[in-house]
């Protein structure tokens, strides 16, 4: 598992971003969803999803400018990216709900596109093929 702490400058956002998670990391990110505030009934379905252990899952809250994204292991490069992306998506409607961007304007396409650059560093070795030969 990957886990990082990041800081979206531009909408003083901070980030904490869990990859390839497992169901045993289930407890720390139960703690990091109840430091930003997600309700319980919300929480009562993100501890039952993640006790699951499925693969190609995930989840994003947001809460007064912070957020927490799980994407779980995958079953593929593919199935990481969809489930990331999905998930970034999400990130990226909190964000511009909050800071009353366009919903399908250039605003929110730049944004999209800074949070995959800003992510790239933790989402690189799940989705290049020809690295993990390296």
């Amino acid at each position: 598992m990957i886990t990082a702490e990041v800081h979206i400058r531009e909408y003083a956002w901070e980030l904490r971003i869990y990859l390839a998670v497992t169901c045993y990391y289930t407890d720390e990110i139960m703690d990091s969803l109840a430091r930003i505030g997600c309700p319980p009934e919300i929480m009562d379905r993100a501890y039952d999803n993640m006790t699951q252990c499925a693969l190609d899952t995930g989840l994003t809250y947001s809460n007064s400018h912070r957020s927490v994204m799980v994407v779980a292991l995958s079953s593929s490069p593919a199935q990481f990216l969809n489930s990331f992306e999905h998930e970034l998506r999400h990130l990226t409607d909190h964000i511009a709900i909050v800071e009353g961007l366009k919903i399908g304007g250039e605003d929110v396409a730049y944004l999209t596109g800074d949070l995959n650059s800003l992510l790239w560093e933790y989402i690189h070795p799940f989705v290049c093929c020809k690295c993990k030969s390296h």
